[in-house]
């Protein structure tokens, strides 16, 4: 996790849990955004105790013992499992200690402000619906959605929390950094370029709306920076409205690698072929995004330069 610390010393302390696909890109828009000092701290991720928690605070208070800040400011991008995972104890377990962990920071300093941002998933609470929008009930199909509909219940259930803020974005694609799982877009290119197969766990014809995760990055920072008014609770849908299918992707590479790209499609992928599709009206009015033709243009230059260093993936579960 990181510990962000601005240089006026009065403003908010931002605690930031995952830096994966979408944490990463958060964490370069709040570099990019403020004059912050960064502080890396490890959170065991199998040690969901006390423990953690009690190393936390004493980091927090070591931080803050010459200056007085508004409030705590936490982002939740955390997690270890995929849209088809079997199990997601771990994952709620941890973050229930963090919400515990914020709530005994507010026991002991009241007067303070403490805000929530929680990433969730548009894909996993309303998997197979068409035309989602505000209106729209979370249906969770797998254990994965059920993890992310948990969560927001759980965050929700506080009484005392100033601002609670759930992003819902779609299906995030992204340049992926050293260490980071590939999705379905670098893991075709990487395998284009050598080529070689990729399996593909979906149909030709299954629709998704593909979002850039710097642009969800972006929309995070530039929430938790703004200043908002206490008892505050905000849901974002974050896509770009526009219906993708497997096959136009697959023409989109085409284009930019100027080379046949193969692939199979897994044989026992029937139930991960559901269309999920956003009604763009459910767009925030202050959200921007990239177009996937530009987003995808942005992650083949990135793969070419040879930044990410990782091995090559046989497969991604397309969700």
């Amino acid at each position: 996790m990181l510990l962000f610390q601005h240089q006026r010393k009065t403003e908010q302390l931002v605690a930031l849990f995952g830096v994966g696909l979408i944490g990463a890109a958060t964490a370069q828009a709040l570099t990019n955004s403020a004059k912050f000092k960064t502080h890396y701290l490890k959170w065991g991720w199998q040690e969901a105790d006390r423990g953690n928690q009690r190393h936390l605070s004493e980091v927090v208070e070591n931080l803050t013992a010459n200056s007085e800040i508004s409030g705590i400011t936490v982002i939740w991008c955390a997690g270890q499992a995929g849209f088809s995972a079997a199990s997601t104890d771990m994952e709620l377990t941890n973050f229930q200690a963090v919400l515990d962990w914020l709530e005994g920071e507010y026991k002991v300093s009241p007067e303070l402000r403490y805000n929530f941002h929680m990433v969730s998933s548009a894909g996993g609470l309303f998997e197979n619906q068409q035309g989602i929008n505000s209106s729209s009930r979370p249906l969770p199909l797998r254990a994965y959605g059920e993890l992310k509909l948990a969560q927001e219940e759980s965050m929700l259930a506080t009484d005392w929390l100033d601002e609670k803020h759930i992003y819902r974005p779609t299906s995030v694609y992204g340049c992926p950094r050293p260490g980071q799982r590939m999705g379905l877009i670098p893991t075709i290119i990487m395998n284009g370029t050598r080529n070689r197969v990729s399996t593909i766990f979906g149909q030709m014809d299954t629709l998704r709306d593909y979002v850039l995760n710097e642009d969800i990055g972006s929309y995070i920072s530039k929430k938790v920076l703004s200043k908002k008014t206490k008892n505050t609770t905000n849901y974002y849908f974050l896509g770009t409205g526009r219906l993708v299918s497997i096959f136009e992707v697959r023409n989109l590479l085409e284009q930019h690698l100027q080379r046949k790209i193969y692939w199979q499609f897994c044989p026992n992928s029937a139930t991960n072929t559901g269309n999920i599709t956003l009604n763009q009206q459910a767009l925030p009015n202050d959200w921007e995004a990239v177009s996937v033709e530009v987003g995808i243009r942005q992650v083949y230059q990135y793969l070419l330069s040879g930044k990410h260093r990782h091995e090559l993936c046989r497969g991604f579960s397309y969700g």
